[in-house]
């Protein structure tokens, strides 16, 4: 097996690892900084090897004289693009002088310019997070970096003998195809990579996602605004990810929204202020005086805080008045959604309409278990109903325990019921099938193959739909392992006094949300989370109150607990589709005769406000902007840088 050896900056790191796997070589990375006082260590390393990859420039010349002068003239030098694309981020710069890096900053060395310029003019943080609207980024001109990108990036390319151009289409369907202007996403590199193989003459396999991690996700992600995106047709945000190279669950390391990300910053700078010149957007005379574009202070009446509220702030004009179909308790999107994004979809029934919905309607729902060749009855056997095959989750604390499950953090002491009709069925979605498992094993095999379609889920999806169904359980005695439903529900042959019901607080359901946030975003830390609340009432309640009064506690749990969770998290959100379903303003129209069922109706008015907020829509992009080549030296001096409830009723009726 042969060696390919890599020299230059993080993305040549990550295509070694692509040319390795690819060809069947063994790696060895070299960074720049090793071999500045240290040539012989590139020397050496070149002598073993049959394939180099190296930054175009420098160091693709360094590279090829060295293994000449070592016997290797014959060898394949690859050149690497440095890839530096800004037209999804026109706002993050780095430094163009050692001096002004500051990787102390909340996103690392990456600085917004609007607030390096507002921080210039003396604006406070509150005036600066004002300033990211449409109005100032087409002042800005950010709306035509896009082609400017474009065309150097397709100069850099073409001096690597890489013809980027095709390949432009496909990355771009999939969404923003950096993560920072100078990360490119693991497919990128991939197709790079391939192709300079190929071109030398190396025979070269494709390497699928799953053989390979996306180590530039774990660095710095900076966000497409939604402003930029609905530009471009594509989702966008304002979630900031810092660089989280273990995916530790540290608070200063989770996504921040736009005010924690331009408040640290301020803070960052107020200790030691940032140098300007080292930028040379402080020079550009759009970004002078920023201060024009706040809006003035309404002045009037001081004493009266509600004075100037929007409509949406007040019942009687956003609730009462309009016509029920057009109320919409939805004010911002935390985030924008994408026809390219992979949407997970879990919890209680009322997820099921989202997901139907969303596929109905063009958008990728992650299906990760597949049903198999011969299954005559897909839906009935739960395959696609859910993006794994685990049923309705009713509870936090059970979706929580799947997710530990799937990794083997936590392995009940239960592993199996026996049912009366015979067999076997799986005590954590005891109603996936027609039939019970005719054995222990059939049941264990299933397991893992919904295991691992459950870390895929995990790892894969780049938003998760989780709707919160009931805080009404049934655990083990033995470890809190919880179940959906009670042993006798199913018919379950084993020893029901071994299960006990466990109605869950209001801290314990936030502290499960949480923690479930925390594991997930630890496993992709570009995920993001949508909660919602099933407005479906409770079937029946266990407890001592009326289903009435046990309902109200469940879903005033749940919304609280959502409400407190996407407040404290960046890249999770909630979205109102109880309070539609259930707001007095429909006058019950939205449930069916039995008070429980959600009516097409119903479902048509949430979606409506879904797919209005959280999806992106395309608007035409500026066509050009003259001021737009004033970015060309600045993307040019960052291209050098190295870098089943309804079950309980039949059961007990029947």
């Amino acid at each position: 097996m042969g060696i390919v050896v890599g020299i230059g900056s993080c993305q040549v790191q990550t295509m070694v690892t692509c040319a390795a796997q690819a060809a069947g070589r063994d790696g060895i990375y070299l960074h720049p900084r090793q071999l500045e006082s240290d040539l012989a260590l590139l020397a050496n390393t070149l002598a073993q090897a049959d394939v180099a990859i190296a930054n175009v420039g420098r160091w693709v010349n360094k590279t090829r004289q060295i293994a000449n002068s070592v016997g290797r003239r014959e060898m394949p030098v690859l050149a690497a693009p440095r890839f530096h694309f800004s037209g999804f981020h026109p706002d993050c710069v780095l430094a163009e002088r050692p001096e002004g890096e500051r990787r102390e900053l909340p996103m690392g060395n990456a600085n917004s310019a609007i607030v390096l310029a507002a921080w210039r003019d003396g604006l406070s943080a509150d005036e600066a997070i004002t300033l990211f609207r449409a109005e100032v980024f087409e002042a800005l001109g950010y709306f035509a970096i896009f082609d400017v990108a474009m065309e150097m990036l397709e100069q850099e390319c073409s001096e690597a003998g890489f013809d980027v151009a095709p390949f432009v289409a496909k990355w771009i369907d999939n969404g923003p195809f950096v993560h920072l202007p100078l990360h490119p996403k693991l497919d990128v590199l991939k197709d790079i990579t391939i192709h300079q193989l190929q071109t030398a003459g190396i025979e070269a396999e494709h390497v699928s996602g799953s053989e390979m991690q996306d180590d530039l996700a774990k660095s710095v992600v900076w966000p497409v605004y939604p402003e930029i995106a609905r530009s471009l047709g594509i989702a966008g945000d304002y979630i900031f990810r810092p660089k989280n190279t273990r995916r530790k669950i540290r608070a200063d390391l989770a996504p921040m929204m736009l005010h924690e990300f331009v408040e640290r910053t301020y803070e960052c700078y107020r200790q030691s202020p940032p140098d300007l010149q080292s930028f040379g957007r402080m020079a550009d005379p759009r970004f002078s005086n920023l201060r024009r574009f706040l809006k003035p202070v309404v002045t009037g009446n001081r004493q009266n805080p509600y004075r100037g509220l929007p409509d949406s702030h007040w019942w009687s004009k956003s609730v009462a008045e309009p016509d029920f179909h057009a109320v919409d308790p939805v004010s911002e999107a935390r985030f924008t959604i994408g026809k390219h994004d992979r949407i997970a979809t879990a919890g209680s029934c009322f997820a099921q309409h989202i997901a139907k919905r969303l596929s109905d309607v063009g958008f990728s729902h992650l299906v990760t278990e597949q049903a198999p060749s011969g299954c005559t009855d897909p839906g009935g056997e739960n395959y696609g109903v859910f993006t794994a095959r685990y049923g309705n989750i009713y509870t936090v604390r059970q979706m929580l325990q799947l997710v530990e499950r799937a990794y083997a953090d936590f392995i009940p002491a239960i592993d199996s019921w026996s049912v009366d009709e015979g067999g076997f069925v799986d005590p954590f979605r005891p109603r996936i099938g027609n039939a019970p498992f005719k054995s222990l094993d059939e049941l264990h095999h299933a397991r893992e193959i919904h295991f691992a379609a459950v870390r895929e889920m995990i790892e894969s999806a780049t938003v998760f739909v989780f709707t919160l169904g009931l805080t009404e359980a049934w655990w083990s005695k033995d470890d809190h392992a919880v179940v959906p439903l009670a042993p006798g529900v199913v018919g379950a042959t084993c020893d029901s006094d071994g299960y006990v019901p466990k109605n869950f607080t209001g801290a314990e359901v936030s502290l499960d949300l949480q923690r479930l946030v925390d594991v997930l975003t630890q496993r992709n830390p570009l995920i993001r989370i949508l909660l919602t609340v099933s407005p479906v009432p409770l079937v029946a309640s266990f407890g001592d109150e009326h289903v009435l009064s046990a309902t109200t506690y469940s879903k005033s749990v749940l919304r609280v607990a959502a409400g407190e969770v996407a407040q404290n998290n960046a890249h999770v959100a909630y979205f109102p589709s109880f309070e539609i379903i259930t707001g007095a303003f429909n006058r019950g129209r939205y449930f069916a005769e039995d008070l429980r069922q959600v009516t097409e109706a119903g479902v048509d008015h949430v979606m409506r406000s879904f797919l209005h907020h959280y999806t992106s829509t395309p608007v035409e992009r500026t066509a050009s902007n003259p001021h737009a080549d004033l970015l060309r030296p600045e993307i040019a001096a960052a291209m050098q840088v190295v870098c089943d409830e309804e079950a309980i009723g039949v059961s007990a009726t029947g």
